[in-house]
């Protein structure tokens, strides 16, 4: 990767937040300035990157002020992304969303906080989208396109003893993020160009499905609800099953990413694809919407450790556009190492403001380090 723009803080801070509009000119300069200094030391405390105890308070100050949001701070950047994305040589540009849940259970502090995890844990749900042009064997990344920190209820609840309806209806409240970060993209072009919205099991819900494809994108997801559809010769059947009824039509070989302590490894795969028309749920808003066109494909090792069942809405023509959505696919892990470098090099968690909305405002900043790191190419 190319690092020389990096060498550069104050030419990449004003490119991050130069244009934020924080109801002040002086606000968006402090910001510049404070984002600087924690792109120089991302792990650091703000005592101890910021010069002087009255650059401190100023900083702090500038979290506090009501008009310097989080969506005004991640304005510049993501506008950038998108005007990338839009001008791209190439002709598909993949968006990957995934949620990351950042921990402040031991923070007592902290106020507005919502529960993670069990329900036992307090933080806050930080929902992110890479846009990534899916170079073969090198992905490039163009930037963050859209990030919504959101919180859950702040009534603790026992996850663990849930129903079946009441989880539904948990999930499809929660899952309306991975439309509403399409929406907040906003339109994708209708010409010479295809942008695909990637999920993993999170995002197959049918609303984000319908929502996505209203506005010209594409989707491709990880399967994870059992749903009806309709299969090519017009019965009906459930998607897993008639996935996994799929003779292997084609092989192809993957490089499973180390987890645990174990190394990566090659895996060979069978793949199978069809044509399907997915049908709306049986109960809840979208029981009326209409049915929606599209493929699935299945992947899986012949030694049975490994099984994806996709589902996706870009036209499948052949084995060599199936394989390529594999592909496409697998660069999630781009977005898992997002997540884990906001955790373990920006040390996210360990930050020591005093509410929920000053943490909002901390990530971005640490989303511009992070864009530097990963692309390192001027905006």
């Amino acid at each position: 990767m190319k690092l020389s723009n990096f060498t550069d803080l104050q030419t990449w801070a004003v490119e991050q937040w130069g244009d934020a509009e924080l109801g002040d000119s002086r606000r968006t300069d402090r910001a510049i300035v404070v984002g600087a200094a924690l792109g120089a030391n991302p792990a650091a405390s703000l005592p101890n990157i910021m010069e002087g105890w009255n650059e401190v308070r100023a900083a702090y100050r500038l979290f506090a002020e009501a008009e310097v949001t989080h969506s005004e701070l991640i304005k510049p950047h993501t506008t950038a992304t998108k005007a990338r994305a839009k001008n791209s040589s190439q002709k598909v540009v993949l968006f990957i969303q995934d949620t990351s849940e950042l921990d402040y259970t031991k923070a007592r502090n902290i106020e507005g906080l919502g529960h993670i995890g069990d329900g036992r844990g307090r933080g806050i749900m930080l929902h992110n989208c890479l846009a990534v042009v899916p170079v073969p064997g090198n992905p490039e990344i163009l930037g963050l396109a859209g990030q919504i920190p959101w919180v859950r209820s702040h009534q603790p609840q026992n996850l663990e003893i849930e129903n079946i309806s009441q989880k539904l209806l948990r999930t499809e409240s929660e899952g309306e993020i991975w439309s509403e970060m399409v929406e907040s993209i906003g339109q994708a072009p209708a010409v010479n160009s295809m942008w695909v919205s990637v999920g993993d099991r999170g995002s197959d819900i049918f609303s984000y499905i319908r929502r996505t494809t209203a506005l010209h994108w594409y989707c491709l997801l990880r399967v994870t609800q059992n749903r009806v559809i309709t299969k090519p010769d017009a019965t009906k059947e459930y998607l897993k099953a008639f996935s996994r009824s799929l003779k292997p039509m084609a092989l192809k070989t993957i490089v499973l990413r180390g987890r645990n302590g174990e190394p990566k490894r090659d895996v060979d795969l069978q793949v199978a694809w069809s044509p399907l028309i997915i049908q709306p749920p049986a109960t809840g808003n979208e029981r009326k919407q209409q049915p929606i066109n599209g493929w699935c494909i299945r992947a899986w090792s012949v030694e049975g450790d490994l099984e994806w069942i996709l589902f996706t809405t870009v036209p499948l023509t052949d084995a060599n556009s199936a394989l390529i959505q594999l592909d496409w696919y697998a660069c999630r892990w781009l977005i898992e190492e997002y997540h884990k470098c906001l955790k373990t090099g920006c040390v996210i968690e360990k930050r020591q403001l005093n509410s929920a909305n000053a943490k909002r405002h901390i990530t971005w900043v640490f989303c511009g380090r992070r864009r530097a790191i990963i692309t390192a190419t001027p905006n």
